[in-house]
């Protein structure tokens, strides 16, 4: 895997038109079609393209807007500016609250359908890729970006700890079923600026799978201005959505859902204005 030629333009002053020389545009029509309105406010469990279970207490779920890791994320980028497990955690709650996202939300699997036993499922404490592969995405951000963002360290997370302490807090637990499908890039990985709007996961996986970032709704100046004031960052907007942009894409690829090749690119932007 060829992360820092793949991710170079990242760490370029034009990144974003360069970004735009990845996209995979035929698609780009069907999925805007089926954005739909979130139900609630708040960042929802995490970007992944598998389904939730079909268990009581996702009965009444509501539909949110998508982050890698889903609060995982959030702790993770706090570990990433210097801060411990628990002062992240701390940080994490305190930007949810801020922002009225509601409940910290993060995700497990049933081993991609080994898992049947409710019990068992309760006490699962791993099933998120992204925080099985966080520590070497930020190294894998702090070699791309070398001092570009001075507060940028290598933490080590550990994902069955930051789930149990989760658990341990009463968070919210959202179990996928499901394998992923990333043979041969089958999923699309789709980056969505439409304000207010998110695809439906579930219904998308048998047939369209999708990885999903909502930028929409972490990409803007009130979460950015919480983001700097709780981490003591001074982060610019371009900044602040470079490092999301990094931290999404970068895990995508290390989990095999995103080739930015030209034979089998998989990236679709949806962005108002832009339907073909």
């Amino acid at each position: 895997m060829q992360i820092q030629e793949d991710f170079s333009f990242l760490a370029q002053k034009d990144w974003q038109a360069q970004l735009g020389e990845h996209l995979n545009t035929e698609n780009e029509t069907f999925f805007t079609e089926q954005l739909l309105p979130v139900e609630a406010d708040g960042i929802g469990y995490c970007v992944d393209e598998r389904p939730k279970m079909n268990v009581p207490e996702m009965q009444d779920y509501k539909r949110k807007a998508a982050f890698v890791g889903g609060a995982a994320g959030w702790v993770a980028l706090y570990m990433g500016f210097g801060q411990s497990q628990d002062e992240a955690f701390a940080s994490t709650r305190k930007m949810y609250e801020s922002l009225g996202w509601g409940n910290l939300e993060f995700h497990i699997d049933n081993e991609h359908g080994h898992i049947h036993d409710a019990e068992e499922l309760a006490n699962r404490n791993s099933g998120c890729g992204f925080l099985g592969v966080a520590t070497q995405v930020f190294a894998d951000m702090k070699e791309l970006f070398g001092n570009s963002y001075a507060g940028l360290q290598t933490p080590e997370i550990d994902g069955s700890s930051v789930i149990s302490t989760a658990r341990n807090a009463g968070d919210v637990i959202v179990p996928l079923e499901g394998d992923h499908k990333t043979a041969n890039y089958e999923a699309r990985v789709v980056v969505n600026t439409h304000d207010g709007m998110t695809l439906d996961r579930d219904a998308l996986y048998a047939e369209n799978p999708a990885f999903l970032w909502d930028a929409w709704a972490t990409v803007n100046p009130k979460v950015l201005a919480v983001f700097n004031e709780i981490s003591g960052e001074n982060l610019s907007h371009e900044e602040f959505y470079r490092l999301q942009a990094a931290l999404h894409l970068i895990t995508c690829a290390r989990l095999n859902a995103l080739n930015l090749g030209e034979k089998s690119n998989n990236l679709v932007m949806l962005t108002p204005g832009t339907m073909r």
